[in-house]
């Protein structure tokens, strides 16, 4: 079931992709790659922009469907459950490649959600 509160969903993800900026210096790999605190931070905030996502529901897809949500959906069960087999590559290249567009379609369509009570 769809959430009743999905501007506060995309806004938790929204901020959970700056926080991976921030963490990662505007997004350098090599800040990533050095540090295993700054890889764990970036790790925790997928987990939750996973978890927005499927508190989303079909809203997500509805309203951004050029985004892959069955597989940012899936992240989480992955970092949970297979975190001993994930590459730092592959997580990486979700930041480097997704994470940016996502967020832009997602400043865009937040401004046109009602308020939430």
């Amino acid at each position: 079931m769809p959430s009743k509160r999905p501007k506060t969903r995309f806004q938790d993800i929204a901020d959970n992709i700056n926080l991976i900026g921030t963490y990662t210096d505007e997004f350098k790999f090599s800040v990533y790659d050095n540090s295993q605190l700054v890889r764990d931070g970036v790790a925790r905030c997928l987990s939750r922009i996973s978890e927005a996502a499927v508190k989303l529901g079909s809203t997500a897809q509805d309203l951004l469907p050029d985004h892959d949500w069955r597989r940012i959906r899936s992240i989480g069960n992955i970092l949970r459950h297979e975190y001993d087999n994930i590459q730092d590559e592959t997580i990486w290249a979700i930041v480097s490649k997704h994470l940016l567009p996502l967020l832009a379609d997602i400043q865009n369509v937040i401004p046109q959600l009602p308020d939430e009570k």
